[in-house]
């Protein structure tokens, strides 16, 4: 079955971001279903599809991370209006046999994504 993991980083800092709360939902007869909430792990884990789950993990997914909330507990200083606040990851599951890892590298000022 397929896995999907997400690792949050904070670049800045050079750390693990730990502690956010990421909304997960899936396109089910094309619209959005919310399917959990979930909080990433004391090394900014979260795994978004599990290899065990008895349904079918293919189709889209959608990730929303509330970094803009771990930012301000950290003691950046941010604008008002935040640049990275809540943060959507939208991606496809095809290969049911797939394990990926997805890394978030995070500043307050921007991300990049990155395959592993």
């Amino acid at each position: 079955m397929a896995e999907l993991v997400l690792s949050l980083v904070d670049v800045a800092r050079g750390q693990p971001i730990d502690n956010v709360e990421i909304d997960v939902q899936k396109m089910v007869d094309g619209a959005w279903q919310p399917i959990e909430q979930l909080v990433s792990d004391t090394k900014g884990k979260v795994t978004i599809v599990r290899k065990d789950q008895t349904d079918d993990p293919s189709g889209y997914y959608e990730a929303t991370a509330s970094l803009g909330s771990y930012f301000l507990k950290k003691g950046y200083v941010l604008p008002t209006l935040k640049f990275v606040d809540l943060l959507p990851i939208r991606f496809g599951i095809s290969d049911i046999s797939q394990i990926s890892r997805v890394v978030v590298s995070v500043t307050p000022f921007g991300y990049s994504l990155t395959m592993a």
